[in-house]
C-alpha cells in the first residue's frame, strides 16, 4: 500500500473489511492499529458508515470475531502485521 490510514476502531475496520477493503494490523506502544489504504474507496466507505447503512448482522459478527482474535494475537505477540495478518 502506498498511502495508508491507521484506525484504532475495530468496528470501523470490520465494516471496511466487509466492503472488501484490505486490512492489516500493526502494533505500536502495546496498541493495535488497523491499517487500510488511504484512497477514495476507503474514505467513501467511512463516510457511508456514518449514515448507518444496513449490514448483514451475522457476517459483521463473524468478521468482528476474526479481527478481534487477530488483534489480541498481534497485541500479545507485539508484532502485528509482521505475522502477515490480513482480512479474509
Amino acid at each position: 500500500m502506498d498511502k495508508t490510514l491507521e484506525l484504532a476502531d475495530i468496528n470501523a475496520a470490520c465494516f471496511l473489511s466487509l466492503q472488501d477493503i484490505p486490512i492489516s494490523l500493526t502494533t505500536r506502544a502495546g496498541r493495535v492499529y488497523f491499517i487500510v489504504p488511504a484512497d477514495d474507496q476507503t474514505y467513501r466507505e467511512l463516510a457511508r458508515l456514518q449514515s448507518n447503512p444496513p449490514v448483514p448482522a451475522l457476517d459483521f459478527i463473524n468478521r468482528l470475531k476474526r479481527l478481534r482474535s487477530q488483534m489480541l494475537d498481534a497485541r500479545d505477540n507485539g508484532n502485528g502485521a509482521r505475522n502477515g495478518y490480513r482480512n479474509g
